[in-house]
């Protein structure tokens, strides 16, 4: 399936998403995620602030802080143009960024090669890693530079999984897609390339 189709179908299902099932199949997930041993070793983890229709991430957030990991989001870096993650401590305020996204008003820049894990949205995954996000490709190039010890954790419902997503050369894979109905490794499967 193309990422023009994905992100159509996607878009159609999540006009009708009931917000307390989001909120509810929500808490599902991050469980799942915050159980995961990449997560419970992960000392600084790149997180999301998500919009409405995606899967919401402050229960992880807690998780970190409670735990004491470091806890990153994406940030729009003005000077040139990409977006970043920077450090968001507790406390700090939170603004809207260009495209209304929370973002902490001011942080510490963290270089990809210094998270551990990072949670992916996006508006589709498959069964092989593959992501589809909305377009801009932010999340490719902010994680172009990681090295392999980072874990890429796909977070998403099981109404945006599909058998296979057609991946083009600079999209970056999953490690891990979790969804509330399922649990995805494709990369510890032998039997997916």
């Amino acid at each position: 399936m193309t990422k023009k189709e994905v992100r159509q179908i996607v878009r159609e299902r999540q006009k009708n998403t009931d917000p307390d099932w989001i909120a509810e199949s929500s808490e599902v997930v991050q469980q799942r995620v915050v159980e995961l041993s990449e997560f419970v070793a992960a000392e600084v983890v790149g997180c999301y602030m998500a919009m409405e229709v995606e899967v919401q991430t402050t229960v992880v957030i807690e998780k970190c802080r409670h735990e004491g990991k470091a806890v990153c989001v994406p940030v729009l870096c003005r000077e040139t143009g990409i977006y970043r993650l920077m450090r968001m401590d507790e406390g700090i305020s939170l603004v809207p960024g260009p495209l209304g996204i929370l973002e902490p008003e001011r942080g510490e820049w963290l270089d990809i090669d210094k998270i551990d894990l990072i949670l992916v949205p996006g508006l589709g995954f498959d069964r092989h890693g593959g992501r589809v996000g909305h377009g801009g490709g932010h999340y490719d190039r902010m994680m172009s530079g990681a090295g392999v010890s980072l874990c890429k954790v796909g977070v998403s419902f099981e109404s945006q999984m599909f058998d296979r997503i057609l991946m083009e050369e600079n999209d970056i894979s999953m490690n891990i897609v979790v969804t509330e109905s399922r649990l995805v490794q494709p990369f510890s499967d032998p039997a997916v390339k």
